[in-house]
C-alpha cells in the first residue's frame, strides 16, 4: 500500500478500492472509521501491480523493513463510499488510478458475491510523519488496525 499512500499524499489519486483482508474477523470488509491513517507496506503492491509511469511510487520501499518500524505519513478523511458491483464500473476507473488494469479486476473478482468498495478520500500529509514500532497485532492482511500509539493529527498538509 506504499504506492497508494504516496499517490494519495501527492494528489495523484483520490480513492482506494477495498474488498477486505484475508484475516478479517467477519470475513467481510466493513468500513469502521471515517478518518484513518494509512499503514504503508508492500503487501499486495509491487511494481507489477502499478502502471509503468507510477513505478517510482514504490522506490525505496524494498529497502524498508516493515517488520521493525513503519512510518505513518498519510491521514485520510472518507468523503464517500460507492459499491462497485459490475466489472465495467471497474474498467471505467482505469484513467483515475495508479494500478495496472489487472489489479482492480482481480480485486473485483475475489469474493464475487461482495461488492468492491470505492472509497473516495481527502488525503493529508502528516507533519511530521511518525515512525512507530511494528507489534504483532499490526501484522497480516487486515483492513483495520487499532494503533497503540497516539498519533498527532493536528498539523496536516493537503496535497491538492
Amino acid at each position: 500500500m506504499v504506492g497508494t499512500s504516496r499517490a494519495l499524499s501527492q494528489g495523484e489519486q483520490i480513492f482506494m478500492l477495498r474488498k477486505g483482508g484475508i484475516r478479517e474477523d467477519t470475513r467481510h470488509f466493513k468500513i469502521e472509521h471515517d478518518q484513518f491513517l494509512l499503514y504503508p507496506g508492500v503487501f499486495h503492491e509491487g511494481t507489477s501491480l502499478l502502471k509503468r509511469k507510477y513505478h517510482s511510487l514504490t522506490s525505496g520501499a524494498a529497502n524498508e523493513d516493515f517488520n521493525e518500524n513503519i512510518t505513518l505519513s498519510v491521514f485520510c478523511q472518507l468523503i464517500e463510499t460507492i459499491d462497485i458491483s459490475q466489472e465495467n464500473q471497474v474498467n471505467a476507473l482505469d484513467p483515475f488510478h495508479i494500478w495496472s488494469k489487472s489489479f482492480p479486476a482481480k480485486r473485483f473478482k475475489w469474493k464475487p458475491s461482495q461488492p468492491l468498495k470505492l472509497m473516495i478520500v481527502r488525503a493529508y500529509r502528516l507533519n511530521p510523519a511518525m515512525k512507530i514500532p511494528v507489534i504483532p497485532a499490526y501484522k497480516g492482511c487486515k483492513s483495520w488496525v487499532e494503533l497503540v500509539e497516539n498519533i498527532n493529527t493536528s498539523d496536516l498538509e493537503n496535497p491538492h
